[in-house]
């Protein structure tokens, strides 16, 4: 057994001793993941670029979500 299979091991079961459920993500979850090893950055201002472009896009997504569910139908005016 591997020093990180040991304490991947020993996290599992103290975890398990707390009676909580171990959940594995999927390995390719583009909500834990949105960025992939394909990006390749050229510097800080891309990465900078790419995420603000991302919180906006996710933003963007909830607000829609929000006025589609018509949480504003009794919003006054």
């Amino acid at each position: 057994m591997t020093t990180s299979t040991y304490h991947r091991s020993t996290t599992r079961n103290l975890l398990t001793s707390f009676g909580w459920n171990i959940v594995t993500p999927p390995a390719n979850s583009p909500e834990l993941a949105p960025f992939t090893k394909r990006d390749i950055f050229s510097g800080i201002n891309e990465v900078k670029e790419t995420l603000e472009k991302w919180l906006r896009e996710v933003e963007r997504e909830a607000l829609h979500r929000h006025t589609k569910s018509g949480a504003n139908k009794n919003a006054s005016i």
